[in-house]
């Protein structure tokens, strides 16, 4: 998982998003820039509680007894919907009883219009779960851990641009050699949680605000 290339920072290849900080092999050979950028591509998703580009995943998932059951990740597409009842067994829940609600446009590649800011599975109002015991409540997700699993893909389709602008920066401030003239915020506030950002370029701080991924409580 690598959201840019070597490529990307050298004078003869060099992408709009390397603007100004190139690199060339004396200062980085491909294999040191290679290792850096898949170690600052998984920092960069753990700053944004995020996953920029496309993943086929199985989640297995707590439900709350709520008409929508909240996914954990972006998502854009799902194949499948189990339940799972207390003995194990399973029922697949066909389409025509849930809706997906994607924080992403149907492409992947920017934010739904409106900008949800939640992933989740909403049951269609009139329809019930199939497989479910006669003391269920109706129209909601089973209640209890590891009761529903979803497969589907995941993530953003497309990588946007300003997360690889993103990427290249901390790349760049890893392996260049911090002059004085380089000055650091130490604090980042966003509307869901204060960050020491001491060691983050304030360009990334802005970036890592703008598409931080918030989480339901549950």
């Amino acid at each position: 998982m690598t959201y840019i290339t070597p490529a990307d920072f050298r004078t003869t290849t060099l992408a709009e998003y390397c603007e100004d900080i190139p690199l060339d092999v004396s200062e980085a050979d491909d294999t040191r820039l290679t290792a850096t950028i898949a170690r600052k591509s998984a920092q960069l998703d753990r700053m944004t509680n995020d996953h920029f580009e496309s993943q086929t995943l199985t989640l297995t998932l707590n439900g709350y007894g709520r008409p929508s059951l909240s996914l954990p990740k972006r998502c854009t597409a799902v194949s499948q919907v189990q339940t799972i009842d207390r003995y194990g067994a399973t029922s697949t829940q066909t389409a025509g009883i849930w809706r997906l609600v994607s924080s992403l446009n149907s492409a992947g590649s920017d934010w739904a219009p409106g900008r949800n800011q939640f992933d989740m599975l909403s049951i269609v109002p009139g329809r019930y779960l199939i497989g479910m015991p006669w003391w269920s409540p109706l129209g909601v997700w089973p209640y209890g851990a590891n009761s529903v699993t979803v497969a589907g893909t995941f993530g953003w389709t497309v990588t946007p641009a300003e997360i690889k602008r993103a990427c290249a920066l901390l790349v760049w401030d890893h392996i260049k050699f911090r002059s004085d003239i380089l000055v650091r915020s130490n604090i980042m506030q966003t509307a869901q949680a204060l960050y020491n950002v001491a060691d983050t370029p304030p360009e990334v701080a802005d970036i890592v605000s703008t598409y931080y991924h918030p989480q339901e409580p549950f």
